[in-house]
């Protein structure tokens, strides 16, 4: 999963993930990643469209956003 967030985030394109806040709601957000490290995430996320900080431990699944896929 951390590869695909790095290629992601060196090439500017949206991922699809599944993440589970620290209360235990898991929801499924697009966001274009602007900042990575080992244990956080920020990033603009299209649903709420806002910048949002995601830790990487509750990242359940990440996956790339193709074009022609509509995520959410």
């Amino acid at each position: 999963m951390q590869g695909i967030l790095k290629r992601s985030f060196i090439a500017q394109t949206p991922v699809e993930i599944i993440y589970m806040s620290k209360n235990g709601t898991i929801t499924q957000r697009k966001v274009t990643i602007q900042q990575l490290d080992d244990h956080l995430l920020i990033g603009f996320c299209h649903v709420r469209k806002q910048r949002r900080m995601f830790l990487i431990q509750n990242i359940l699944s990440a996956k790339p956003v193709h074009r022609k896929e509509k995520a959410i």
